[in-house]
């Protein structure tokens, strides 16, 4: 979704089956974390950009360096849509 505020969001998710409170807020930061390193701060990255990111289970045994990996696959193939003009999902 491209946003209107002249600059991107991102709002970060988790269910339940994650487990408690604690747990899924330590996935989120390191969402937030690896979104921050990976897309934020890189060049050229979708600057105005709505990211929705919902974290599946698997983040909980996935490392920092696989999630890091993920996530720059997946900014990668969202910025190439969005300057190809495709919709991005």
């Amino acid at each position: 979704m491209i946003a209107d505020l002249g600059m991107g969001r991102a709002g970060f998710a988790t269910s339940r089956a994650l487990g408690c409170a604690a747990r899924r807020n330590r996935q989120k930061r390191r969402l937030k974390e690896a979104f921050r390193l990976e897309v934020e701060t890189r060049p050229g990255s979708a600057p105005y950009l709505d990211w929705v990111v919902m974290a599946k289970s698997e983040i909980r045994t996935t490392s920092f360096a696989e999630l890091r990996t993920e996530v720059a696959q997946l900014a990668q193939e969202i910025q190439k849509q969005w300057e190809d003009g495709r919709e991005c999902s």
